[in-house]
């Protein structure tokens, strides 16, 4: 009949797609979404340009968003039996949802993966509209998630992300503070906020960090944010040594501390975990035993330790998050105090490590501007930069500084340091001018 909506019929969709076809379909949906060179800022309008909210620009993202999505998919595929994403209904999030609430703080369950999970879907949802739209030229709704409404649960739930948030953990820019909330801490919980403070490292990384992953001159990071490895070159000048006046000491002093950190672990596997001193008491069968807490329990009760400790100082926003924080703001600040020869000496020596960092900085730089930095006004033309050193001669101390400290803690651009370090008063500091 005209007009009538047309209903479902089951028999035509009882032939079940298969697992390991649909998980492909899913890949081939976010590579079609994925760009990875665009330009996103308009010269001569001088502001940035919007993207359609299909498009995914980085790779670890699209990376740690497929792995979410197919999580809830394959729940629905085995729960609901379909495999049809048309098909799909926003309440079946809310019942996956409640499954999860009720397993946070169990394995591979947290409060972060749950946020994350729910922008990786609403992402999923806006790239099926927009292939649908790409592909057949009319407009349709797809029912994955209902955002909003998952989000007012997570309220009611008393649910919030603060512990994650960059910019709501409180930055430590002072070495007594940070000390005073380590005498706070006990037992394995102060070994580990030290560890953040000299590494840097991400809470979940650290708890991770292995024997093998102390390596001659530097502490490699094998689970990194979205599965990314590097490694950490530069510790903690103040947690290492405080004798360290030049940058040829810095290093060397990174070295030793090294070597002497693995000599702390010399009788452990190669596989063992550093931090596996967290226990809990189980009795079995009357017998009662020491085993290792899980991961996500760890975590959760290091940060409820972390934030109790800044409490009792009268801090607000202590946590784990603060310690890298203090890290990066150190390395800043050390680096903004030696000379900038010696700067640029270490960054020639460890061209390979760092030139394709700079030259992608000064890259984002000069999108933001109406010239760019290597811009010849008596030619009239960009001056190519066929050396480290030329690309170096473009950046200020200061930025040189942020963008090392940057590359150690993974981040790879100096933007992000403005939630870490404290660039106001470093920018004072004779030496260290700002470009114009």
């Amino acid at each position: 009949m005209a007009g009538k909506k047309k209903k479902r019929n089951k028999k035509n969709f009882s032939k079940k797609t298969d697992w390991e076809s649909f998980e492909k379909y899913i890949d081939r949906l976010f590579d079609w979404a994925y760009v990875s060179k665009i330009n996103r800022y308009d010269r001569r309008r001088h502001k940035k340009v919007e993207l359609p909210k299909h498009i995914i620009t980085k790779e670890n993202t699209k990376k740690g968003y497929v792995s979410q999505v197919k999580q809830y998919v394959k729940w629905v595929y085995t729960k609901k039996g379909e495999s049809n994403l048309r098909y799909f209904k926003k309440k079946w999030y809310e019942e996956y949802l409640e499954e999860k609430i009720s397993d946070i703080g169990k394995e591979n369950t947290s409060v972060s993966s749950i946020f994350t999970q729910i922008a990786a879907l609403t992402k999923f949802e806006n790239i099926l509209e927009a292939k649908w739209r790409h592909d057949k030229g009319e407009t349709v709704q797809f029912g994955v998630i209902a955002d909003k409404r998952v989000r007012e649960t997570l309220k009611e739930n008393e649910i919030y992300r603060n512990i994650e948030d960059m910019k709501k953990s409180r930055p430590i820019w002072n070495d007594n503070t940070f000390l005073k909330i380590e005498n706070q801490l006990s037992g394995e919980n102060k070994k580990l906020w030290r560890f953040l403070g000299t590494t840097g490292m991400r809470l979940e990384s650290a708890l991770l960090f292995q024997k093998k992953d102390i390596q001659e001159e530097c502490l490699h990071i094998e689970h990194g944010k979205a599965g990314k490895r590097s490694d950490v070159h530069l510790l903690n000048p103040v947690l290492i040594n405080k004798e360290i006046k030049d940058m040829n000491s810095y290093v060397s002093s990174v070295t030793q501390y090294i070597q002497h950190f693995a000599n702390d672990y010399i009788n452990h596997k190669q596989e063992r975990r550093i931090f596996d001193g967290f226990k809990k008491e189980i009795t079995i069968d009357g017998n009662t035993m020491e085993v290792n807490k899980k991961i996500s329990t760890i975590k959760s009760d290091f940060e409820k330790a972390v934030r109790e400790a800044g409490a009792n100082l009268g801090l607000s926003n202590i946590t784990p998050h603060s310690a890298r924080k203090y890290y990066c703001n150190s390395v800043y600040v050390f680096l903004n105090h030696i000379d900038e020869k010696e700067v640029n000496d270490y960054l020639c020596c460890n061209k390979d490590k760092y030139e394709s960092t700079f030259r992608k900085e000064l890259s984002r730089i000069n999108q933001k501007r109406r010239y760019p930095r290597n811009y010849d006004f008596k030619t009239n033309s960009i001056v190519s930069l066929s050396s480290f050193n030329q690309v170096l001669n473009h950046f200020t101390h200061e930025e040189k500084a942020a963008l090392i400290s940057s590359f150690q803690s993974s981040h790879h651009r100096i933007q992000i340091l403005n939630f870490y370090v404290n660039r106001t008063v470093a920018r004072k500091i004779q030496g260290a001018k700002k470009w114009k």
